[in-house]
């Protein structure tokens, strides 16, 4: 499997429709979440981001970031590596 970075840039998001992309993470087959850009009536736009679910009414809202890309920084990878142990592992040779 590729390391994070090689997948931040061969998938940041997938655009599904004309306002609408999926983020996709550690899973190649499950989006992580949903990123909707709104317009505004002066001219400006934002961008939802909302966690992922196959039932649009599912989704709940993260946070609305000024560009498509802050809001894709936003959604977290899953990290790799386990959580450091609290005490080091157990050993037989160990005279205690």
């Amino acid at each position: 499997m590729r390391d994070d970075e090689t997948e931040r840039d061969r998938l940041p998001y997938i655009q599904i429709e004309t306002d609408q992309w999926v983020v996709m993470r550690n899973d190649r087959w499950r989006p992580k979440a949903v990123i909707r850009r709104v317009g505004w009536h002066d001219g400006s736009e934002q961008f939802m981001l909302m966690t992922w679910h196959s039932t649009p009414a599912e989704r709940k809202l993260v946070g609305i970031y000024e560009s498509l890309e802050a809001a894709n920084r936003a959604v977290p990878w899953r990290n790799p590596k386990p959580p450091p142990m609290p005490f080091p592992p157990f050993s037989r040779d160990d005279p205690r």
